[in-house]
């Protein structure tokens, strides 16, 4: 028997996302509610191909000097190990 793992984000149709909180059930944070989702064109359930979905906020993030902070992205071609 075959079972799929297909990610959540295909069947919701909102999504509750916390900007600036260290631990997801931590303390503080802005919470804010979105339904506008962008997923790949050729996400394959089946192999999990482009697994990968873009929300729109509502609101635009104010960046602060602690938290919430931009992500640092990956240089091209640097590879940083295993997580």
């Amino acid at each position: 028997m075959r079972t799929e793992k297909i990610p959540v984000y295909i069947f919701r149709t909102s999504f509750e996302v916390i900007l600036g909180r260290i631990q997801w059930n931590g303390a503080g944070g802005v919470i804010e509610v979105t339904t506008e989702k962008f997923v790949h064109p050729n996400f394959s359930a089946p192999t999990l191909a482009n697994d990968i979905a873009l929300l729109r906020l509502p609101n635009a993030v104010a960046f602060n000097s602690e938290y919430p902070s931009p992500v640092s992205l990956m240089l091209l071609g640097v590879y940083c190990g295993h997580i």
